[in-house]
């Protein structure tokens, strides 16, 4: 049993992109407090009784490796001519890099009838001194617009948006020296490429200046006027500024943080590891990282009560976002950004779990880069674990990093968080393998699995809330996990895609869960627990996973009341319209604002012994529900013979406060069982 009543690694500064569970448990209780302890003497047993296998070295066999790429996937449509470029190859032994000059140019700084002539030195990041430059963070842009350079000599074809980058850097009277990736590797080289990529996070953090390029200006002349504000807004903290003022600031800020460049994987690491100077730039203008980020943190503070949330959610298509993830949006703009660089510069590096939760709206042109982009900002001590290699087929850099997050004892709430392939995707991916590339549901175009987590300080999981648990098999392909299983679909019913088409459905709902209260379970020795379980709690709060607007708390019960009004049976109960119509009128919306959260393309199902609950749109009749230890929410898995394929995450009536682990399993009622799941 691969299990122990271990507390999961903590990780510092940085809020996840869903709500850490932390169960506050009510000791008051002395029985409830007897059955914690018997619970975690049960886990304790189950480690010792089970001797952990020294660790062997994994041999992917979960694809074949893709062949060398001439060059990557993101420079695919230039035409690069790295031979004459790139006489000599650099030396990994040495730590070599390349260094860009750029010549100066009368007509600078961006005038663009004088190209941009440049050329590239090798130098070590052994030598000392050390080698001095400023480093690039730009967005690579469009691939179908290639502007021709001069690079040693030689004709180079670079995007339009790095041109126009150069030209806006480049010098009147003198050289400046440059790391540039598109230009500094030869991105035709895959071994090249990979040492360098290796080297990434040393690079940036040896640069005495890292310059973070916005792109070109706005023609309206509104980001001048905003950069020559910026100093000012953080000199004052807002005090003097005009209301007026504050808020076109406010609106130029949420107009910025749409460029690509926020949205780009690799700055992550770029900002992150920035160990001196950090420049924000905008055309010819410039401020320092510290007044930029500043000048927003004066601005979000004054406006936020104003409607920053409401905005958030009407630009990310609103139904589908639970509160934690409202809140990631809202960060992930700047806020998670400087966060990110201050735990990385305070404490050496986060762990790959917290970085690919953080990044999951980012982007990357290449789809490994979801994972190698992420490297450098590790802690030192687990980058070892990730090897660039980009000749690895996709699905396998994948399952790598799943891999190392579960030998770090993270995974199965890792899991519980993500979109997942499906038992019937053909991505290639085994079932259990997040596809990075996709982990926002709104821009996936289906329903996340967040929303059907449980409120804050619950788990269904109960005492094994924080338990070590799963592991990944040699072949890459296989994840063996322990856990609890529960009961077998039976019926199932997709909700429509519209909130109008869920509430049609809502009689059919009511019909099949009325059905399955009515079913008794064949196990005599459980009846009574799993007909307590069913009785639990009522469809009005399952069918919006028992939880406030908030999230934080359960359901309400003016909920009830809401939900008859809704469902056209009856006016509001007297306490209710006492409130008036305003009142009545903001229950009905809190309520339909969790069931829009809810319901649209997700399934209700019901199982052989009768519980209920709401799943994943691919639940099928058949499937199993089970519990793994350590993670807050079941799962749903389909049998293939002896291994199972992961459907998805799902929310079960009555049993998400943990009562059927700390009942019957820490009471030796039923036993734990090895999914084998691919």
């Amino acid at each position: 049993m691969i299990l122990g009543a271990r507390r999961q690694e903590s990780s510092v500064g940085l809020p996840l992109s869903w709500p850490i569970q932390t169960p506050s448990w009510n000791l008051e209780c002395g029985v409830f407090l007897e059955l914690r302890q018997s619970c975690s003497r049960q886990l304790r047993r189950s480690v010792t009784q089970s001797p952990s296998l020294p660790p062997k070295p994994r041999t992917s066999q979960l694809a074949s490796p893709s062949p060398p790429t001439s060059h990557p996937p993101q420079s695919h449509m230039l035409p690069v001519r790295p031979t004459p470029a790139y006489p000599t190859r650099l030396s990994p032994t040495r730590d070599e890099i390349r260094l860009l000059t750029l010549y100066p140019s009368p007509s600078a700084p961006e005038n663009s009838l004088s190209p941009i002539q440049c050329h590239t030195t090798m130098v070590s990041l052994l030598s000392s001194p050390s080698p001095l430059y400023e480093a690039l963070s730009y967005v690579w842009g469009d691939l179908f617009d290639p502007q021709s350079i001069t690079l040693n000599g030689h004709p180079f074809y670079v995007t339009s948006a790095l041109n126009t980058a150069l030209l806006h850097l480049r010098s009147r009277t003198e050289e400046r020296r440059f790391w540039v990736d598109a230009l500094c590797i030869n991105q035709a080289d895959v071994e090249e490429r990979n040492e360098q990529v290796r080297m990434m996070g040393r690079i940036y953090a040896g640069a005495r200046r890292v310059l973070v390029w916005l792109g070109a200006p706005e023609e309206d002349g509104r980001d001048e006027e905003a950069f020559e504000a910026l100093r000012g807004v953080v000199q004052w903290k807002g005090l003097g500024v005009e209301a007026r003022k504050m808020e076109e600031l406010f609106g130029w800020f949420f107009g910025v943080m749409e460029r690509p460049w926020f949205r780009r994987m690799w700055i992550m690491q770029e900002l992150a590891l920035a160990s001196q100077e950090v420049r924000v730039g905008c055309g010819r203008w410039w401020v320092d990282w510290e007044t930029f980020v500043g000048a927003w943190k004066v601005l979000a503070r004054t406006e936020f009560e104003m409607g920053f949330k409401e905005q958030v959610v009407r630009r990310h298509g609103g139904e589908g976002l639970d509160g934690g993830e409202v809140e990631v949006l809202m960060k992930v703009k700047l806020d998670l950004l400087d966060d990110l660089r201050r735990v990385v510069v305070e404490h050496g590096g986060q762990s790959l779990r917290q970085l690919l939760l953080i990044s999951r709206s980012s982007q990357a042109t290449e789809p490994r880069d979801r994972v190698y982009a992420l490297r450098g900002m590790m802690r030192e001590e687990d980058r070892d674990a990730i090897v660039v290699d980009y000749r690895k087929s996709i699905p396998v850099v994948f399952a790598e990093a799943v891999a190392h997050v579960f030998d770090k004892s993270q995974g199965p709430y890792f899991l519980s968080g993500l979109l997942l392939p499906g038992p019937d995707s053909e991505s290639g991916f085994p079932s259990w393998v997040p596809d990075f590339t996709a982990q926002v549901a709104y821009e996936a175009g289906r329903p996340g699995p967040l929303a059907l987590h449980p409120r804050q300080g619950t788990s269904a999981s109960g005492g094994g809330f924080d338990c070590v648990n799963g592991e990944v098999l040699e072949d890459m392909k296989t994840l063996k996990i322990e856990g609890l299983f529960l009961d077998i679909v039976e019926d199932v019913l997709v909700f429509d895609r519209t909130f109008e088409g869920c509430l049609q459905q809502l009689p059919q709902v009511e019909a099949l869960a009325d059905q399955a209260r009515r079913r008794t379970p064949v196990d005599t020795t459980l009846r009574p627990y799993f007909q307590s379980f069913k009785q639990e709690e009522p469809l009005w709060r399952t069918l919006v996973c028992n939880k406030d607007k908030g999230g934080t708390n359960p359901a309400p019960i003016f909920y009830e009341d809401t939900y008859e009004v809704l469902r056209g049976r009856r006016d509001a109960s007297p306490e209710y319209a006492e409130r008036g119509q305003e009142g009545m009128d903001q229950f009905i919306q809190d309520y339909s604002w969790r069931l829009r959260n809810i319901l649209p393309s997700r399934a209700f199902f019901t199982t052989e012994s009768g519980f209920v609950g709401i799943g994943m749109p691919e639940t099928r009749k058949g499937d199993l529900v089970t519990i793994w230890f350590g993670a807050p929410v079941p799962f749903v898995v389909r049998p293939r013979e002896e291994i199972y394929s992961l459907v998805g995450v799902a929310y079960v009536a009555g049993i998400m406060d943990g009562g059927m682990v700390d009942e019957l399993y820490c009471e030796d009622l039923v036993d734990s069982k090895s999914f084998l799941v691919q």
